[in-house]
C-alpha cells in the first residue's frame, strides 16, 4: 500500500474530528486542539488494525498531523502549540504508553487515599 495514500486518507479522517458539531466553538484554537489529542490517538490505533504501523510511525504521524493542522490556521496560541508539539508531547505520548503496557504502574488507590482521606473510595 501507498505510503503517502495511507497518510492522506489517515489524515482526512484525523481531520475529520475538527468539523465543529452544532454545540461547539466553530472558532480555532491550539488548545481545542490540544483537547483532542487522545481522541486522534484511538483513531490511529483504530486504524492500525489494518495497516500494521510501528509505534514510532503512529507517534509521528500523530505529530504531523498535529504541526499541519496547527500551521493551516492563524492563531495567537500557534507558537505555543507547535512548542507543545515538538518538545512535550512526545515524551508525553511515550509515558501513556508505557502506562497502557503496564511498563509503569500508578497506584491511583493509594493517591486518591492521600489526596483525599475519608473521600476516598
Amino acid at each position: 500500500m501507498d505510503e503517502t495514500k495511507v497518510d492522506s486518507d489517515l489524515f482526512k479522517k484525523l481531520k475529520e474530528l475538527f468539523v465543529p458539531s452544532s454545540n461547539e466553538d466553530k472558532d480555532w484554537s491550539a488548545s481545542r486542539v490540544i483537547e483532542k489529542i487522545p481522541r486522534l490517538m484511538q483513531i490511529i490505533e483504530e486504524s492500525n488494525l489494518n495497516l500494521r504501523m510501528s509505534g514510532k510511525a503512529k507517534k509521528e504521524i500523530l505529530l504531523s498531523f498535529l504541526r499541519a493542522y496547527i500551521t493551516e490556521h492563524e492563531d495567537p496560541g500557534d507558537e505555543t502549540a507547535l512548542f507543545f508539539v515538538d518538545t512535550v508531547l512526545p515524551p508525553m505520548i511515550d509515558m501513556v504508553n508505557s502506562v497502557d503496557k503496564r511498563e509503569i504502574v500508578i497506584a491511583l488507590g493509594r493517591c486518591r487515599r492521600k489526596c483525599f482521606g475519608c473521600f476516598a473510595v
